[in-house]
């Protein structure tokens, strides 16, 4: 299978038009504007849209890297942003991945201890100075752009020449244009979507 072969698939193209129509409303999804700890809320909204204005992500990165102290907290979409500015630009260099390994090391930890996902396994890769991030991202790249340009033929059972996670897809977000975060929560979304679609 490529690209174009599951864009055209009818089923694809089903739950892409439904998506579009459901954009403005017509779904219930429960969102959360505080997640942490036994006390957490939750607002509704039939809004797609909306989710990015009242979604919250309470994040506490402790590091003692070289990172702003203003930036080691918050929740809102803005403050995140100002994370994912700092460490796409230690990430990548005129557009390509940063040659210098202390620098992708220290973005990549950032990331993962944002989105709270520096456990064990990636934070021996994160932290590890024999473990080639550098490799590791160019292999990132050259698959999408594999997929995206070249409308190379891919496979869900492929065995990838990198780390694939959710705390990964975390870094790749920033590294790669059109990118998405891949963890639970949209797995769970995107499910809900699917059955409702089909469902309908």
């Amino acid at each position: 299978m490529n690209k174009q072969d599951l864009l055209n698939d009818p089923n694809v193209i089903k739950f892409i038009e439904f998506f579009s129509e459901k954009w403005d409303s017509g779904l219930e999804f429960k969102v959360g504007v505080k997640h942490r700890g036994r006390n957490a809320e939750y607002n509704n909204t039939t809004n797609l849209k909306e989710i990015l204005d009242i979604y919250s992500w309470q994040y506490s990165i402790n590091t003692n890297l070289e990172f702003p102290e203003e930036l080691k907290r918050g929740s809102q979409l803005h403050e995140s942003e100002k994370v994912f500015d700092f460490c796409k630009k230690r990430l990548l260099v005129n557009g390509n991945i940063n040659a210098n390994p202390a620098e992708l090391r220290a973005a990549t930890e950032i990331i993962l201890k944002w989105g709270g996902v520096f456990t064990k396994g990636n934070k021996n890769k994160a932290t590890n100075i024999s473990y080639d991030l550098h490799k590791d991202y160019q292999e990132v790249v050259k698959k999408w752009n594999d997929i995206n340009l070249n409308n190379a033929e891919f496979s869900p059972i492929e065995k990838l020449n990198f780390t694939s996670n959710a705390g990964f897809t975390k870094v790749y977000s920033l590294l790669l244009n059109d990118f998405i975060i891949y963890d639970s929560r949209v797995s769970v979304a995107l499910a809900y979507l699917i059955e409702m679609c089909f469902e309908k």
